[in-house]
């Protein structure tokens, strides 16, 4: 899937959503045969086990971007925009005082939008 992504990132919404249509969604479709195949075979608490069922139970949003040109298959550079709030929301249970705090969240701002 990311091979087709790659091959279709410079084209038109238009073409993007083509290019999927014939090749992405042949291939979400069998598998989604497959899942529903072999999955109620699988027994016990084993890690394709939960793979499985988190793709069965995810699968409606996996398939969404099919359907647009628009989207991307996943989110990457939105989790990658978040990050670094994500590591000073560790970062900042830190801050020994309130002017301590305000002054880290001065700088983070300074730095994140330079």
């Amino acid at each position: 899937m990311y091979g087709v992504e790659t091959r279709i990132k410079d084209k038109s919404t238009d073409e993007k959503y083509i290019a999927r249509q014939v090749v992405s969604q042949p291939v979400l479709s069998k598998l989604k045969a497959w899942l529903e195949q072999k999955q109620p075979n699988l027994v016990g608490n084993t890690k394709l086990i939960e793979a499985a069922n988190y793709l069965t139970n995810q699968s409606h949003k996996l398939i969404r971007y099919v359907g647009y040109g628009q989207l991307s298959i996943d989110n990457n550079r939105d989790e990658s925009v978040v990050k670094p709030f994500v590591i000073g929301r560790k970062n900042w249970l830190f801050s020994q005082t309130v002017n301590g705090a305000h002054a880290s969240a001065t700088l983070y701002s300074i730095v994140e939008t330079a």
